[in-house]
């Protein structure tokens, strides 16, 4: 199966999470949170309360991942914690939920326990210093860092720099902000951006319908999910056909486009999408999941010096027609600083794009690659 990127939110932790605390399954997803919190038994011995806890953990990393409620997933973290307080794997999603529901404070002194008590997770050690970073804990960071380099399987070079996985040839060059006449793909988005932009008005002239809360809605300051969504283009290596009926000056020219259809280190690049961002939201500062990939945001409906992204130490603004291109494997927030009902939403096309020093193959070399290895290893069992 070839895993898509996430964007950089507490999704992709929680699931990372859901792997460090590997259990059996006793809720699903589709259970009533309140009967599986309440089918444990506070009489029960230590290590079966680990268990349930471990299998509350597991079934409430489902129903964030399929439902994006955080709420929910949060109360039945809590009750794992509460059974298993000291639990490595229970404190470890507890921080997780309390980080994505902006309790920080809270999730703070437990991360802070984890890396004091040797953990080497990665994504444990990623959300710590998400925490210190949104919390403006700059001593604090100062103060570990060095510690955290010395951590085995450990790549990051600068507190700013933490992705979820490093291809280290790229460390060398890398920086938040790109010049987008250096790539295709961007170059491309360049030479048809008048079509584009007739399309997104008969688009808004329509109504503009069809946008969606985006999966990482944890990473909107107050969790309020209306105030960032997306309109899907392209996601999990599928054009979607009834969308790109509106923007064909999108999907035609990009369509086949390896640097964005392809894949790379085992990984999709991830979407294309139309992002809209409400005024006065604030996405909090966080971490793409890869190095190997650039985010470009081509402006479609962008007030004028209302919406700042920061990057790494960098600071820019998003400009109407204007194409921005992002290495979001770099710590990064967004403000819209408009007003609340009078202010338009920032519209940007979104596209992510292979980093064209990757080796990108399609997806049919990728399955013919993996059945191949797939023969070699049933071969070598039988000798």
């Amino acid at each position: 199966q070839v895993a898509s990127p996430a964007w950089g939110g507490g999704m992709r932790i929680v699931l990372a999470l859901l792997l460090f605390a590997h259990a059996n399954e006793t809720c699903s997803a589709d259970a009533d949170p309140s009967t599986c919190a309440s089918s444990t038994d506070t009489g029960a011995p230590a290590s079966e309360k680990r268990q349930q806890a471990l299998s509350l953990v597991e079934a409430a990393t489902k129903i964030v991942r399929k439902k994006y409620d955080y709420v929910v997933g949060s109360k039945m973290a809590r009750d794992a914690f509460e059974m298993a307080p000291t639990d490595p794997s229970v404190q470890a999603f507890f921080a997780s939920m309390l980080m994505s529901t902006g309790n920080l404070t809270g999730a703070h002194p437990i991360y802070q326990n984890l890396f004091h008590s040797g953990t080497q997770d990665l994504f444990v050690l990623q959300s710590y210093v998400t925490v210190l970073h949104r919390l403006r804990y700059r001593e604090e960071l100062d103060e570990v860092w060095p510690a955290i380099q010395r951590i085995p399987g450990v790549k990051w070079r600068s507190p700013l720099h933490c992705p979820d996985q490093v291809d280290e040839t790229l460390l060398d060059w890398a920086r938040p902000f790109h010049d987008p006449m250096d790539f295709e793909v961007t170059r491309i988005i360049e030479q048809h951006k008048d079509d584009i932009a007739k399309d997104f008005q008969k688009f808004m002239s329509k109504g503009g319908s069809g946008f969606n809360p985006n999966q990482d809605t944890d990473l909107v300051d107050g969790g309020t999910k209306e105030l960032w969504t997306e309109y899907l283009l392209f996601e999990k290596g599928v054009w979607n056909p009834i969308e790109c009926m509106n923007f064909p000056s999108v999907c035609q020219p990009l369509k086949k486009h390896l640097a964005i259809i392809g894949i790379g280190n085992g990984k999709r690049s991830g979407q294309v999408s139309l992002l809209k961002l409400e005024p006065g939201t604030h996405l909090v500062p966080h971490f793409g999941s890869v190095n190997w990939r650039f985010v470009a945001h081509h402006g479609l409906q962008v007030p004028e010096k209302q919406v700042r992204i920061r990057a790494g130490e960098e600071e820019t603004w998003y400009e109407q027609g204007k194409t921005l291109v992002l290495d979001d494997s770099f710590l990064h927030e967004v403000h819209h600083l408009g007003q609340p009902g009078v202010d338009p939403p920032r519209i940007t096309l979104f596209v992510n794009f292979f980093n064209p020093n990757v080796t990108v193959i399609t997806e049919e070399e990728f399955y013919d690659r993996q059945w191949a290895e797939q023969q070699e290893r049933k071969k070598a069992r039988k000798r």
